[in-house]
């Protein structure tokens, strides 16, 4: 047998195990995970950064990597999180179109800590953002608020989760509610409006989250709110010789107010009394002849300021005049004449004009001319 017809035998022996040894050709995919070199992005659309958190924090949000074929979150191999300072930790699953979970427990957490998430994805890269929380002792629904109306509160709170039904337990003038005292709602929602109350008395508000797990009930801290129509505080006003006085209605349960002032209807309006604990205020630093706006509402930040009511200072001491006589002559047909302790005055009416005399009789002997007003006859 001739040579010739061994060698493309020879050939193949020697091509085959360099065939077999060669790697198959690359696809798109594995082309583009050996080129990626973009981490994935997280982003948390629950709790916010800073929040309070209840006893239990739900935690919401997407993950994506942008470098995969799809550009979906397909490329995401990995999301955990952590809590800093901590042992809780944790892998979270990540649904097809990037949407991610999960609950964590924060009884065992001081008043503030940082949680932080980790993402993986095809190619090694790595993400991560962190947020800080914090919690209030006494207080596992921080987001519970009250807001009051004309004759009633609008009772408002964020989802507490693993919650089966929530009860709301509330009270007059400020008494703290319970099982036993005041009254009780069960099976409500957020949103809830409580009608029907009286107007200018404190009520007290707490809410229970009755939990699916035994014995994890959460409870709110007491809110409270006072419902007002806008003339329920509307103060009543008297002018005097350079200030105004106001007095309004007192409040069932609660006595800390203040006074807004304005020099027109519409505002602005800016406390003048600091918190005042009676039902008057007396406003000294008013200007003669200006007309002021005044407004009245509880010291507390869910409160419903009063309608304005209106008034000048007065630039004579009216409140201290005492009418002491009066004459009639050919020239003038009447004067009245009104004292104060070291001020005369005296109002005189001729044919052509009238005038304010003003004389000062701190010495009674010897009295003194201290001006006149000319004023128009009507």
């Amino acid at each position: 047998m001739k040579l010739s017809r061994f060698i493309p035998v020879l050939i193949l022996l020697t091509l085959v195990p360099l065939i077999i040894s060669c790697p198959p050709p690359l696809d798109v995919s594995t082309h583009l995970q050996v080129k990626d070199n973009i981490p994935p992005s997280i982003t948390i659309q629950s709790p916010q950064d800073g929040s309070y958190c209840a006893r239990t924090v739900a935690v919401s949000g997407t993950v994506s990597d942008a470098s995969t074929v799809e550009g979906t979150a397909g490329g995401v191999s990995e999301l955990v999180y952590e809590i800093l300072s901590s042992t809780l930790a944790g892998t979270v699953s990540v649904q097809p179109g990037g949407a991610f979970s999960f609950t964590f427990p924060t009884d065992s957490l001081g008043s503030t800590f940082v949680l932080r998430l980790i993402a993986h994805d095809w190619n090694g890269n790595a993400t991560e953002v962190s947020m800080t929380l914090r919690r209030l002792e006494g207080n596992d629904i921080p987001s519970f608020s009250a807001t009051p109306g004309n004759h009633q509160v609008m009772l408002s709170w964020e989802p507490v989760p693993l919650t089966e039904n929530y009860n709301i337990y509330y009270a007059a003038d400020g008494s703290p509610p319970s099982a036993q005292v005041g009254e009780k709602l069960e099976d409500v929602a957020s949103g809830l409006p409580v009608t029907g109350l009286v107007n200018g008395s404190l009520y007290t508000f707490i809410l229970e989250a009755v939990s699916q797990v035994e014995d994890k009930d959460n409870w709110s801290d007491f809110v409270v709110a006072i419902p007002l129509s806008p003339y329920t505080l509307m103060p009543k006003v008297r002018q005097s010789y350079g200030a105004v006085e106001l007095t309004w209605c007192g409040i069932t349960g609660f006595d800390e107010l203040e006074v807004y002032r304005s020099i027109g209807r519409a505002g602005p309006y800016v406390n003048v009394s600091g918190t005042v604990s009676a039902n008057r205020f007396v406003d000294t630093t008013c200007e003669a002849d200006v007309r002021y706006f005044y407004k009245v509402e509880p010291a507390m930040g869910n409160a419903i300021r009063s309608a304005p009511a209106y008034a000048m200072a007065s630039v004579l001491d009216s409140p201290r005049l005492e009418m002491v006589g009066g004459i009639a002559t050919m020239f003038t047909s009447f004067t009245w004449v009104r004292a104060t302790d070291n001020w005369l005055y005296v109002l005189a009416h001729p044919w052509l004009s009238s005038a304010l005399l003003i004389q000062d009789i701190t010495d009674p002997g010897t009295p003194a001319d201290a001006g006149s007003v000319e004023l128009a006859n009507s």
